[in-house]
């Protein structure tokens, strides 16, 4: 349960990062690769991405731009004729000039890299908010650990949110707490943004949210926290929290550390964004240990209601070079526009192990899982796009693999 700034708060410190850096260098290195490309006639059938917009997935660190090619620039960075190796060392050494690095994802993608760890961290938060912003569209904050993690770094970005993005993130987090949460229209809310409920099986009010979305130049002042303080003793909740993206006026403090000795009466908590930033930090760790580290125990804002639906049906991916590979999942979690899937090993079923068909594992799961996006095909079921693959529903027949070159 949310307690007091003194209680909670991390000190977790925030790097600045030179947004309008990291676009400009991005904007200098693609016109130079087009200008190298150009003059050797190459740049036919080829352009550039933005990693998680194109894969439409969390951004990763390292990755910061996508070059898609085919034609020309496919017999370059695969070699194809002798003369290509002295272009690709041209491309390579342009690539160091600007500081970065590149790598091949496949035969028609190269992952561009900064080559400096510092820059790697400034891209991920400038991808990372950018990211936010493309899930805030669809309130898809609860199981996104990156998102956690992103406001844990830097909690004064949380300043940066719209005002509804704001009380729908501090929704998100309280259900990450583990309460039942009810989230006020954004108007004539009567001053309250966030009701919490014990859970989602108790149905007392414990505790009133009312979020301040202000500028660090305009402090919350004593008369906004005895406001609250009237509408959590009318509301009868035990507990009202102010949490604002400014600060508090030293006679606001002290009215919420004077309200607190008052037995029988509601208490006051006042949360800044270094303690929210606290609390994400609490939630990331929590959420990468479910998804990364193969725990067994759900996060609480994975309830009953996710355990229904879509749960337990078996999804496959194919995948390969040159070669048929199964990718066999579990749905474990269904939310309204994403699954939960936790990968399975698949067991051969007939074949030579080079070649032949594979069933899925249902009895042992990896224990590691991840998230995957609902997408609808016209006419068709859903497919589910995560971990780089796109899955769909097993029909429940041995499926072909072969894993020759």
């Amino acid at each position: 349960m949310p307690t007091s700034k003194t209680d909670t708060a991390v000190k977790l410190g925030s790097t600045t990062v030179n947004e309008a850096k990291c676009v400009a260098e991005l904007e200098d290195l693609k016109a130079a690769i087009i200008a190298w490309a150009e003059n050797h006639e190459l740049w036919h059938d080829a352009n550039f991405q933005t990693p998680f917009i194109y894969r439409d997935e969390a951004p990763e660190r390292h990755i910061v731009l996508l070059l898609l090619f085919a034609g020309p620039l496919y017999h370059v960075f695969n070699c194809t004729y002798d003369e290509c190796a002295g272009l690709y060392k041209e491309f390579d050494a342009l690539l160091q000039e600007h500081g970065f690095w590149g790598e091949l994802q496949n035969c028609y993608t190269l992952n561009i890299m900064p080559s400096d760890e510092q820059r790697a961290d400034a891209y991920l938060a400038l991808h990372r908010w950018q990211w936010i912003q493309h899930l805030a569209k669809g309130r898809l904050f609860d199981i996104h650990s990156e998102v956690f993690e992103h406001f844990a770094g830097y909690p004064d970005h949380l300043a940066r949110l719209e005002w509804r993005q704001y009380e729908e993130f501090l929704d998100a987090v309280f259900r990450n707490q583990g309460f039942r949460t009810e989230l006020g229209p954004g108007s004539n809310d009567g001053g309250i943004d966030v009701r919490l409920y014990q859970s989602a099986s108790i149905p007392q009010m414990v505790t009133i949210v009312q979020a301040k979305k202000y500028a660090a130049t305009r402090p919350i002042q004593l008369e906004a926290v005895a406001a609250l303080y009237g509408h959590t003793v009318v509301a009868k909740a035990s507990k009202g929290i102010l949490a604002t993206t400014s600060r508090f006026q030293p006679a606001a403090k002290k009215f919420a550390l004077s309200v607190a000795s008052r037995v029988g009466l509601p208490t006051l908590d006042l949360v800044d964004s270094q303690c929210i930033g606290g609390w994400c930090a609490e939630i990331a760790k929590e959420l990468d240990g479910y998804f990364s580290s193969g725990a067994t125990l759900s996060p609480p804002v994975i309830t009953a209601e996710h355990r229904k639906g879509l749960t337990g049906s078996i999804v496959v991916a194919r995948g390969g070079h040159d070669m048929a590979i199964n990718y066999f999942a579990k749905i474990v979690a269904d939310f309204p526009h994403e699954v939960i899937l936790e990968s399975l090993p698949s067991e051969e079923a007939s074949g030579d192990g080079q070649t032949g068909t594979v069933v899925p594992n249902t009895h042992k799961g990896s224990g590691l899982r991840f998230t995957a996006f609902k997408r609808k095909r016209e006419n068709g079921p859903l497919d589910y796009w995560g971990g780089g693959r796109l899955y769909s529903y097993w029909d429940g027949t041995p499926q072909h693999f072969d894993y020759r070159d």
